[in-house]
């Protein structure tokens, strides 16, 4: 996993985690084909807190916006064709826009420190 913070000034807190996935076949061999993951997680001033997930395979593009309420999935559901028109070159095979998101701070944590260790804050 590649972590790139997003120093952005219409961003109160943002970063991009990406990932490279090696295709396997059904007898569980390496296939020559990969995928890409790409995760943002934005915090922005007017939409809030808004996860993006990219998943790029040799097919095309699928996307899943996870929002902070359903207002914010509503508005960004309702620009799906300006998003295919801005896609020109690659292929949008599936966007969906769901309720969610988690937060920045919270999420990045989660996936650097492994599930079976702890954190005790001992600054009391």
């Amino acid at each position: 996993v590649d972590f790139l913070p997003l120093p952005l000034s219409f961003l109160e807190r943002g970063y991009l985690l990406a990932r490279r996935h090696s295709e396997q076949g059904e007898d569980g061999k390496a296939e020559s084909g990969q995928s890409h993951s790409l995760s943002l997680f934005l915090e922005l001033e007017g939409l809030g807190r808004l996860q993006i997930d990219c998943l790029h395979q040799n097919e095309g593009l699928y996307l899943r916006f996870s929002c902070r309420d359903q207002e914010v999935a509503s508005f960004l559901g309702a620009a799906e064709d300006e998003l295919r028109q801005g896609l020109e070159g690659t292929a949008l095979l599936g966007a969906s826009f769901t309720v969610g998101a988690e937060d920045p701070d919270q999420a990045l944590i989660q996936r650097l420190i492994p599930a079976e260790t702890h954190l005790l804050d001992a600054r009391a």
